[in-house]
């Protein structure tokens, strides 16, 4: 039996390749191909081919961090890495509400849940199922970390991946058989969340205790070195109870933190110990999935229908229900209520509740700290951060954010009866994510602008200088994500066939593959240099405007005049902007 089921994953991974060669007939996934082929060369080609001399001392192998140049020991860089991978693994067990289910089509529910075979059978063929796209990740994971190291230890790199990489799979595995135990208990999803919230209490007490003697020491110091922070991390999460928590952890990262050396083969094995661990506690824990399975089969089937048919109707009733963000009037503006709609569609990724507090806590939390150790080189090492992931936000956030009118693109039937004119309709789709984005951007400004005065010498940045930085940030904030959410909208209204509708199964199997990637790429391209032919007359007359109140002005009150022109100009083009697009929905043939 269980050859026939590996048999059957065999050839369903080799249908999946077949129907990832046939559309390639298609151009826009055979273009796509290539510009996925040219990317991948690129990337991990050329470090593996171009060999930079190594450093005279050569690589410290007891210190695999200063390969980065990094000044953290293996040790803190491992603590950290488990501190992670425990914040990542609670939140498998704090956010889920439903019971546990696994992905199986209604084929193979249709053909192996009637069949005599058990249930710890079927838990194996659905680990089966995720093989394949886990070895990839762990192959891509291993191709960009050896890349980083001038391609040495790809191979050993590899197995590690997949270790750390399965035994999350696990993990989400078991946590959500245990909480259907839990709920078939009597112990409810509330309850389950304040006792985890409390478990992260405590061991955020304990951390803090462990760590308060050294930031009395480092606070008296005047210019505390690195190795006394990392003493101070290593002290923090590897002693005492929090230590023995953070083990198992510990023991997973080993693998990825020391170079594949000999040594660093060897501690594959205790990882595959606790993969073995995690893989018993997903057998043992096993419970009723068939029922939930199903319904996830037959909504997921709902879908495709709709999406082939275009009567989104038929898969309504599937939509989690989310709470509305705002109480919606009766009269008033009528193109809010298609943001409202598109809030409610974001709310488990973005509008939580709880992850909006966490948000501000952090802030908060960022706050005092800066007031507490203000030279702390934690605050350089998180303003660097920040510095790099910021201009990511902007540029992959509108591209993320897809509950807009690409999410609604497959219901224009609909859309189109609504008593609005076309230009609003694109306006209320495109407020929810402008609005989050910038709320998100907005806090990362701020603290970045708490961390900064860790970076420079005394003096050089001033408060003035940091509040009209930070100004110029919000001022133009807005103005970005309207223009890049235009832009990718715009794309979805002209070529629709190149944008794949959010939310469905058939977008999962399409969205997959070098081809599905390219395209991505290729529309990367086409919206960045969109972006950059709308900056050119905002950034003109921004640049204008600086040069002539600089004469008069000192530049902490010309930028933020510059950035208010600019970010008005970028407005006035929005404007324009919406009023194409709106035509454009307007003249849609939806019958196509």
């Amino acid at each position: 039996m269980v050859a026939a089921l590996v048999y059957l994953q065999l050839c369903s991974w080799a249908n999946l390749l077949l129907s990832q060669v046939r559309r390639l007939r298609h151009p826009q996934y055979l273009l796509g191909l290539l510009a996925g082929v040219a990317y991948l060369g690129l990337v991990f080609w050329r470090p593996f081919t171009t060999r930079h001399p190594v450093p005279a001392g050569g690589i410290n192998q007891a210190n695999p961090a200063s390969f980065l140049e990094s000044g953290l020991e293996s040790g803190s860089v491992e603590h950290l890495a488990a501190a992670g991978l425990f914040l990542l693994a609670a939140f498998t067990w704090l956010l889920p509400s439903k019971r546990a289910a696994l992905d199986f089509s209604e084929a193979e529910i249709a053909w192996l849940f009637p069949a005599p075979l058990p249930r710890r059978l079927l838990v194996h063929y659905r680990l089966l199922k995720t093989q394949l796209g886990l070895v990839f990740s762990a192959l891509v994971m291993a191709l960009v970390t050896s890349a980083a190291s001038q391609g040495r230890f790809v191979w050993a790199m590899l197995p590690g991946w997949w270790i750390l990489m399965s035994a999350l799979e696990m993990h989400r595995l078991a946590a959500g058989f245990t909480r259907t135990r839990l709920l078939d208990r009597g112990l409810p999803n509330w309850a389950r969340r304040l006792l985890v919230l409390g478990v992260l209490a405590a061991m955020g007490s304990l951390i803090w205790r462990n760590l308060a003697p050294h930031l009395v020491g480092l606070g008296a110091t005047e210019s505390p070195s690195l190795p006394q922070w990392t003493a101070a991390i290593e002290d923090a999460l590897g002693s005492g109870i929090i230590g023995a928590i953070l083990l198992p952890l510990r023991t997973l990262a080993r693998p990825l933190v020391l170079l594949p050396s000999g040594a660093g083969l060897i501690t594959l094995l205790p990882a595959l110990g606790v993969l073995a661990l995690l893989y018993l506690w997903a057998l043992k824990s096993a419970v009723g999935f068939e029922d939930e399975s199903l319904d996830r089969a037959a909504r997921r089937t709902r879908l495709v229908q709709a999406a082939r048919t275009g009567n989104w109707h038929l898969a309504a009733e599937q939509q989690s229900e989310g709470h509305a963000p705002f109480p919606l009037p009766p009269r008033g503006l009528r193109l809010l209520a298609l943001t409202w709609k598109n809030l409610i569609s974001a709310q488990l990724l973005l509008t939580s509740p709880f992850l909006i507090v966490l948000g501000i806590s952090l802030l908060g939390g960022l706050l005092a700290f800066r007031f507490t150790l203000p030279e702390a080189p934690f605050l350089k090492f998180f303003a660097a951060i920040l510095a790099g992931i910021l201009p990511m936000v902007f540029i992959l956030g509108p591209e993320l954010a897809r509950f807009d009118l690409r999410q609604d693109l497959s219901q224009a039937d609909i859309l189109k009866t609504l008593p609005l004119p076309g230009w609003q309709i694109v306006l209320g789709e495109l407020l929810a994510p402008a609005l989050l984005l910038t709320f998100l951007q907005w806090l990362m400004i701020a603290a970045a602008v708490i961390a900064l005065p860790a970076i420079g010498h005394r003096g050089e940045w001033s408060l003035g200088s940091r509040v009209s930085i930070a100004t110029a940030a919000l001022l133009l904030a807005p103005a970005l994500n309207l223009t890049l959410l235009l832009l990718h909208n715009g794309t979805a209204l002209l070529f629709p066939a190149w944008v794949r509708p959010m939310g469905t199964a058939a977008t999962a199997r399409t969205a997959a593959g070098i081809d599905a990637m390219g395209q991505r790429l290729l529309l990367m391209l086409v919206h960045m240099a969109g972006l950059l032919v709308a900056l050119l007359v905002p950034c003109a007359l921004g640049g204008a405007v600086f040069l002539l109140t600089r004469l008069v002005f000192a530049w902490t009150l010309a930028l933020p005049l510059a950035a208010l022109v600019a970010a008005l100009a970028l407005g006035g083009q929005g404007a324009l902007g919406l009023k194409l697009l709106g035509d454009r929905f307007e003249r849609m043939d939806i019958t196509d």
